[in-house]
């Protein structure tokens, strides 16, 4: 199993154009250095090499003494504390990292967070991520690179001190210069900064002379007392926590007393003072030297001794910066020596180039509001001592091996550590034992070690069987009556791969068996047959609930349950997420939690296996270790780290009330010595009388106090940094007001990107940071941002948005307050109200022009179409009057002359036949014109003249074949219009009908019906003839009938013929008044 690569950079990085505020630098992954572990590289900012290295600050068996002694109950807690401190990570940040220069002169924590960093290249700003570089090429007002000295005023105002002798102040992005006194050496140039209570700020240069700036002016600060012949001036200056101003000669500590200084301690000659701070009890800690010692002293008020601490070894070398921490401890850095800190108990601790800082020259030193001790070196860049929260146990400790499979405790103060190849060790008093075939194990793969209640130690190992430790060797377990070592399957096989003890004393072997599993009760094995089980059985870890079922996790074959003699196996179909089963922990209330490899988190509650996965928030899907700390939360040793979940949130994120989890991820930035924990063997971790937790990883065992320093309760705050539009900067925050509400930024019309750089504030673990983001007015909620640290917005429309970011620990510690800041996206003039209401006016006269213009035209159409029927009806008036007035009256006195002249002639004579079919005919010829003249008529152009007419006729019509008509009509037939041509259509249909009544029904009765429903009409003519034979369709083919159905279709109407043999037949006419004609086509 190799180490995974540890997990990426979540900061966000200026893209590859380098856009972005001047002097931003992206910090490359800090160095992290401890001793005895390579470099490692993990991914991290794009094209930037991430080295990961860490390097204790303690010597190896040194810290084995203390660490482990004491493991029994006897121990307190508070000496658990004192044991763990001086255990460091030192990150290292140098100008591979983005520093501009590789000395870091002085330090300030900024009041919303920032790190202020003075260098020989530039004033920096550092996040924890990325460096922002201010020098007079990008800062207007900044005339000088070197900075050698930094104070942050109780005003928030940056003061910097030059090499050229110059000092700021930076307020609100604006420089502001002032010029110390000097003698006008070269070595005018500030020494050190401070300032007193009334506001005023003290300037220590490298002339030994200190001066006071009140307002806008300098005033030199002398000394009352002469100064002896050794005594070339003041060498150091401090403020103590009361804003009273100390300062230091080489043989004399003086305070600030009305208008000079005045010697407060000694009177008499002694030790050399090498440097002053601040002491948080009061008065001012003086670090003082003699020969090679070094003795550390709180110097009161008064002039007395508060405290002495030493003498130290530590003499010989400048003492650049002192430091109290808010602890009380105090740290003393050395040009040359590395860094010395001293407890109040009396403990000291040496921190220097051999324990991993990359040098010993050290010109600062800060300690910033999480308790991180920042380091400025002198050619070795910036180091953070980080408090490390795992202890490691390694091969540097002693161990035979790095790679730990398995972790037990013994006898109080001891542990005993199982290596893959390497052996058993047996850590105890500071010691490591390594127990290899000298003391009994003829195999070197002890992948389980395990302490019984009787307090009998158990090796399982690969290939060598089952031991116990007798005395001061282990021996080969064995049963009278079998083999010492048996073939695989039998009850003592040589794979065992894990060892547990149940409520009832018995000892139950993991190991590879054919479907059966080994229980040792008072020595003597039980095979116990696993109903379900594979031939190829692999249990791996055993464990016992509440409720005294033991379960088995096996590798490949799920998970199975002994309870009452039965086995019952539950696999990936009852909800396990792998069937390899890597880690059990049982909890009082019944719940099972459950550690797969690639199947994440299980948890076995109320009957049935919910599980939980990367998707829902594990850092990793392969879970081999569980531990509880007994405050509710649940410990997991995984593939990407150690991490803790309180338990209600599990169990709320398996019921499905909540859709992710949020766990605390431990990692190399936090001790651990490999983020890839080791698993599938029992015990894997462990949990100590005093209530540690012990981790085997890849690379040694991680020992964690979770009572102790787990948590960050410090909310990050959370800044916006920069707006950039198109590549152009279009907003900064160095020239805001912190203090003042968040800006509103005016962007130009069509902005195509715009890009958004904030940051979260929190030093002791910047890239554990998550942010999430809402941009008001864009974002319909909030979106989860990860680690990132910009935002890009493409094409925003005009309109006022409004940015809000937040941020949150590893813990979950939220932001107190969002990060904002409100953009105006300006639009082009014809995207204003105004263009926008102008043109809408504008369209909606167009439209109304342009309507009117085409109502115009198709009203003059219309009036002409009008003229052209009004014209077409005149003429068919005329022509109807013409007929009616010329041949009609013509027909009809042809009609006379022959009836006339039928009476006057014999009737025996063939001519009074001709006479009388002459009369017949021009009275048939007189009816048809009155037909046409009727259907040319304009004034016959609707449904009441039509009705009317086709009655008349009907009547007339069958009136000589002796058929009676009966007519159904409305009341009342309104007088809706109708074409000439629908018209003309309709009635020589119905004609059509009557003809072949008359011909073919041989009907005594028809019946006409009309009914009218708005525009649409039924027409009907009904018989009660003999109707068509059923065999016979011919009768259905004649024209007659064909012609009636195409004069309808041409009307846009339909015919339907209703036989009924010998009933009759009714022919069905409906047709609506302004339906489409189509035509003669039809």
């Amino acid at each position: 199993m190799g180490d995974p690569t540890h997990g990426g950079r979540r900061g966000a990085t200026p893209d590859s154009s380098g856009v972005g505020p001047p002097g931003v630098q992206p910090a490359a992954d800090s160095h992290h250095l401890r001793a005895g572990f390579g470099t490692h590289r993990t991914a991290s900012i794009p094209d930037t090499v991430h080295l990961l290295q860490r390097i204790r600050t303690c010597l190896c068996l040194g810290w084995l003494g203390s660490a482990l002694l004491g493991l029994g109950g006897g121990s307190s807690s508070a000496t658990a504390a004192a044991r763990f401190e001086g255990d460091y990570l030192i990150d290292v940040w140098q100008t591979d990292q983005g520093l501009p220069q590789g000395t870091v002169t002085s330090m300030v924590q900024s009041p919303e967070g920032y790190l202020w960093l003075g260098t020989f290249n530039g004033l920096v700003r550092f996040d924890g991520v990325q460096f922002r570089v201010l020098n007079p090429a990008n800062t207007p007002g900044l005339e000088s690179a070197r900075i050698v000295q930094l104070l942050l005023d109780k005003a928030g105002a940056l003061w910097v001190g030059t090499e050229e002798g110059q000092l700021y102040r930076y307020l609100r992005g604006e420089f502001t210069e002032f010029f110390p006194p000097s003698l006008g050496s070269t070595a005018r140039l500030a020494r050190q900064l401070a300032q007193d209570s009334a506001a005023g700020i003290w300037v220590l240069n490298y002339e030994s002379s200190i001066a006071r700036l009140n307002g806008e002016k300098f005033a030199s600060a002398p000394h009352r007392d002469p100064l002896s012949e050794v005594e070339d001036g003041f060498e150091s200056l401090a403020a103590d926590a009361a804003g009273e101003v100390w300062a230091a000669t080489r043989q004399r500590v003086c305070r600030w007393r009305k208008d000079a200084f005045e010697t407060v301690w000694p009177a008499s000659r002694g030790p050399e003072i090498r440097a002053l701070a601040a002491a948080r009890a009061g008065g001012i800690w003086a670090a003082c030297g003699q020969s090679n010692q070094l003795v550390l002293r709180r110097i009161t008020d008064s002039g007395s001794v508060a405290a002495e601490w030493g003498p130290f070894p530590w003499g010989g070398r400048p003492v650049y910066s002192l430091l109290e921490d808010r602890a009380g401890r105090v740290w003393a850095g050395m040009l040359g020596g590395g860094i010395y800190r001293c407890d109040p108990e009396g403990g000291r601790l040496e921190i220097t180039e051999q324990q991993g800082l990359p040098n010993n020259f050290v010109r600062s030193l800060m300690e910033d509001r999480e308790g991180n001790i920042w380091v400025g070196l002198q050619g070795g860049g910036l180091a953070r001592l980080k408090p490390a929260l795992f202890r490691r146990l390694t091969r540097q400790e002693g161990l035979s091996a790095d790679q730990v499979l398995s972790v037990t405790e013994g006898e109080p103060g001891e542990l005993w550590v199982a290596t893959n190849g390497e052996w058993l060790n047996r850590v105890r008093n500071g010691q490591v034992e390594v127990y290899d075939e000298s003391r009994g194990l003829d195999n070197s793969s002890v992948w389980s070690v395990f302490r019984d209640r009787e307090q009998n130690i158990w090796a399982g190992t690969w290939g060598g069987g089952l031991y116990r430790l007798e005395g001061q060797r282990f021996e080969r377990f064995s049963v009278p009556g079998f083999p010492a070592v048996l073939a695989r399957g039998a009850p003592l096989g040589p794979i065992v791969l894990g060892l547990f003890q149940d409520s009832e004393g018995a000892l139950w072997l993991g190991q590879h068996s054919y479907g059966t599993v080994t229980r040792l009760l008072e020595g003597v094995p039980i095979m116990l047959n696993v109903s379900d089980a594979p031939s190829n059985f692999d249990i791996r870890v055993i464990a016992e609930d509440a409720a005294g079922a033991v379960w088995l996790g096996t590798h490949g074959s799920g998970l199975f349950r002994y309870q009452a003699g039965t086995f019952t196996h539950f696999g990936r179909k009852e909800g396990l997420g792998s069937e390899f089963v890597w880690a059990l922990r049982p909890d009082a209330d019944g719940t099972l939690w459950i550690g797969t490899y690639l199947g994440g988190l299980g948890c076995w509650r109320g009957g049935r296996i919910q599980t939980l996965t990367m998707e829902q928030g594990l850092p990793s899907d392969v879970v081999g270790q569980l531990l509880d700390d007994e405050a509710g939360n649940l410990w997991c040793g995984s593939y990407g780290g150690v991490f803790k979940v309180p338990k209600k949130e599990l169990i709320a994120a398996t019921e499905g009330r909540i859709g992710r989890i949020r766990p605390h991820l431990y990692t190399k930035s936090d001790g651990l010595p490999s983020i890839e924990c080791t698993g599938g063997f029992q015990p894997s971790a462990c949990k100590t009388r005093e209530g540690l937790l012990c981790f085997p990883t890849m690379k040694g065992l991680a020992i964690l106090d979770p009572r102790q320093g787990v948590s960050n309760a410090i909310p990050p705050q959370v800044l916006v940094e920069s707006v950039i539009v198109d590549g152009r900067v279009v907003w900064d925050s160095l020239g805001a007001d912190p203090g003042n509400a968040p800006p509103v930024v005016e962007i130009q019309p069509g902005p195509g990107r715009i890009e958004i750089r904030y940051t979260g504030l929190s030093l002791a673990a910047p890239l554990q940071l998550g942010f999430r983001r809402q941009l008001q007015g864009w974002d319909p909620d909030w979106v989860e941002a990860g680690g990132q640290r910009s935002v890009d917005y493409s094409h925003l429309p005009p309109g006022t948005y409004r940015l809000m970011v937040s941020a949150r620990t590893g813990d979950n510690v939220w932001s107190e307050r969002h990060g904002t800041v409100s953009l105006k996206v300006l639009p082009f003039y014809w995207q204003t109200r105004w263009f926008k209401a102008s043109a809408v006016a504008a369209s909606i006269l167009a439209v109304a022009l342009v309507a009117g213009l085409i109502v115009g035209r198709r009203d003059a159409r219309r009036m002409a179409v009008v003229e052209q029927q009004r014209a077409i009806q005149g003429e068919r008036l005329r022509i109807a009057q013409d007929i009616h007035d010329d041949l009609g009256a013509r027909l009809t006195e042809i009609t006379l002359l022959s009836e006339l002249a039928s009476g006057e002639t014999p009737e025996n004579l063939p001519v009074q036949s001709d006479m009388r079919q002459i009369a017949t005919k021009a009275r048939d010829l007189t009816r048809s014109v009155d037909e046409i003249v009727w259907a040319v008529d304009p004034s016959n152009d609707n449904l009441e003249s039509l009705a009317t007419y086709a009655c008349g006729y009907a009547e007339d019509y069958l009136r000589p074949a002796q058929i009676r008509c009966l007519f159904t009509l409305p009341p009342q037939i309104p007088k809706l219009p109708i074409s000439a041509e629908r018209r003309h259509e309709l009635f020589m249909a119905f004609k059509e009908s009557l003809t072949n009544i008359v011909r073919h029904s041989g009907a005594r009765e028809v019946n006409v019906r009309m009914s009218q429903e708005g525009t649409r009409v039924i027409w009907s003519v009904a018989d009660d003839g003999r109707g068509w034979p059923e065999s016979g369709t011919g009768a259905r083919n004649r024209n007659g009938l064909e012609n009636m159905s195409r004069r309808l279709r041409r009307i846009g109407g339909t015919c339907r013929i209703q036989n009924s043999p010998g009933c009759g037949v009714t022919v069905e006419f409906q047709f609506d008044l302004q339906g489409p004609i189509l035509g003669k086509g039809a």
